[in-house]
């Protein structure tokens, strides 16, 4: 019996051993997996977790026509096309920074050419444009309409600001077929009519306009847009008379790239939303039981 216990005993001593040494083992295995997968987890921080700031920063970009303004036009209410189109192609791009709901800064460039066509004088221009500018957008939808807690997939926004355009072009005698054949009248950027050497005049200029934008999913939003540039300039289309600003008129579809997928939430809702939260915390105190 005596041999029997002592054996027992022996056996309970091997297996608590045993127990306690997996149990290290296990822990320090554990240990160095935690050290090793703590590194890789901060490596796997995305930027905008590091970065909180860049969740309300957005980026577009459009493709449309535009139609320019300036002495040289047939009509002042629609383009023309006999003999050579007013219409040209522009493109822009922009990057934005939501302060709230309503407003957001934004800023960027344009691309696009400026023609013009007056038969009665005989004359054609066309003009090469690049632009910068910086303004501020406002969300008409939130600023005049309440929304629901469910966000709606549509906004109306209004636009505007200034900026600077540099230009170059010339102005042609009026001709019936291949119009960039024609002489050369007056030049603007261009050291002569040769048209070989230039050099692009600025201007500054304020910008306004508005559109529709639609959401197709938290990332992506498409809109429509039309905006009015007025220049400080008198030059665009190379022909100077003093009478009136030259200005030129952009509009185009694109689409918007959201870093971030911030839904902001209206003051007005957010208060109510915590004051239903405190009435319902209330209602756990009241003396149901009369005692």
């Amino acid at each position: 019996f005596a041999q029997k216990l002592i054996l027992k005993i022996n056996i309970n001593m091997k297996i608590k051993s045993t127990l306690l040494n997996c149990g290290l083992a296990l822990a320090l295995t554990s240990g160095s997996v935690f050290a090793q997968e703590g590194p890789a987890q901060e490596e796997k921080q995305s930027v905008l977790e590091k970065y909180p700031w860049m969740q309300n920063l957005y980026f577009s970009g459009s493709l449309g026509s535009n139609l320019a303004v300036t002495d040289i036009k047939q009509y002042n209410t629609w383009p023309t096309y006999k003999f050579s189109s007013e219409w040209s192609m522009g493109f822009a791009g922009n990057w934005g920074y939501s302060i709230s709901n309503t407003f957001a800064i934004e800023g960027g460039g344009f691309l696009g050419r400026g023609r013009g066509t007056d038969r009665s004088q005989g004359l054609h221009f066309r003009s090469d444009i690049r632009e910068l500018n910086i303004g501020v957008n406002v969300d008409l939808a939130n600023l005049l309409f309440p929304r629901s807690k469910s966000e709606k997939r549509y906004t109306l926004y209004a636009k505007g600001g200034l900026g600077i355009a540099y230009f170059r072009g010339a102005t042609y005698q009026l001709a019936a077929e291949n119009q960039y054949d024609a002489p050369v009248v007056r030049v603007v950027g261009y050291e002569d009519n040769t048209l070989e050497n230039s050099r692009f005049t600025r201007s500054g200029l304020l910008y306004s306009g508005g559109g529709v934008a639609y959401k197709i999913n938290e990332k992506l939003d498409i809109f429509a847009e039309t905006t009015f540039r007025f220049l400080n300039s008198d030059n665009l289309d190379a022909v100077k008379t003093n009478n009136d600003n030259d200005r030129y008129t952009y509009s185009a579809l694109g689409l918007t790239y959201k870093l971030g997928n911030k839904k902001w939430i209206r003051p007005e809702e957010e208060f109510i939303g915590k004051l239903s939260i405190l009435d319902s915390i209330m209602d756990g105190f009241k003396d149901t039981d009369e005692d």
